[in-house]
């Protein structure tokens, strides 16, 4: 589903070495493993940040992500921000 698409896409990002970071909030409850100096020095070209299940992170991991997507944004030129944040479910 939603999360298969997500890892193919940025593995077609990987092997057209476009700068990216996926951050998936099922593993990741917070953005403390990020270098957020890394991501803004790479967003001066071009960046794609995907973030899939944020709303699996912690509260605090989702308001800090907030704050350093701003940040993010005021450093780059072309940024293209993919969120994913529920898991859709379907009932047969």
């Amino acid at each position: 589903g939603k999360s298969y698409f997500i890892k193919c896409f940025e593995e077609r990002l990987e092997t057209k070495n476009i700068p990216h970071l996926c951050l998936y909030g099922k593993f990741e409850k917070d953005i403390y493993n990020l270098d957020i100096e890394e991501i803004i020095n790479d967003c001066k070209s071009g960046f794609v940040f995907i973030v899939d299940a944020v709303n699996e992170m912690s509260e605090k991991g989702q308001e800090d992500l907030f704050q350093v997507l701003v940040d993010i944004k005021k450093h780059s030129k072309e940024l293209l921000l993919l969120i994913a944040i529920m898991r859709w479910m379907l009932t047969y």
